[in-house]
């Protein structure tokens, strides 16, 4: 199991700053895992305002055939990005490290990464509330077996460090 890492954009925002949006997402490869979930935290990290990875764990393959251990992890992402445009981009960024997502069979093939948002985040609530909220609870019971674990260390990871807040006046919208 690899440690958590953090990456935060830079000093506090004015007080009448948005949050910007607020995710939950999961990052999975069984091509080249080590190299590919790499770039892809760096490429998270070039559109987060605030960005907190969680432990990689290696587990065996779901709803697929395959020989190629996955190696996960889960993420605290912020971003200027509404829900839509994140997934358009986790769509461009699988596609340019070679996941063909025109093939019908794409969700059942090995692939060299998969970014998945797990849970779209109020941003009009403080972050300490929402890592209370009963809802929280319900995400992680529902996760798949091998996300369940992931979430809870997250989520403990966020209660005791929260990472600190974005400059957004910096970021590209």
């Amino acid at each position: 199991m690899a440690p958590p890492s953090q990456a935060t954009g830079g000093a506090d925002p004015a007080p009448d700053q948005p949050v910007g949006h607020r995710y939950l997402i999961g990052l999975g490869s069984n091509l080249q895992p080590a190299a590919n979930l790499a770039l892809a935290r760096r490429c998270l990290e070039a559109i987060a305002g605030r960005l907190l990875f969680g432990a990689e764990v290696v587990t065996q393959p779901v709803a697929m055939i395959s020989d190629h251990l996955f190696h996960n992890q889960v993420a605290y992402l912020e971003t200027p990005m509404d829900p839509t445009a994140l997934k358009c981009c986790f769509n461009a960024l699988e596609t340019a490290m070679g996941r063909d997502r025109r093939d019908a069979l794409c969700k059942v093939k090995d692939r060299p990464i998969d970014l998945d948002i797990l849970a779209v985040l109020d941003p009009a609530v403080e972050l300490g509330q929402l890592l209370a909220a009963p809802w929280l609870d319900q995400l992680i019971r529902e996760a798949p077996d091998y996300n369940r674990p992931l979430l809870q260390d997250l989520v403990a990871l966020l209660r005791a460090q929260p990472p600190a807040p974005a400059d957004w006046s910096a970021m590209a919208h």
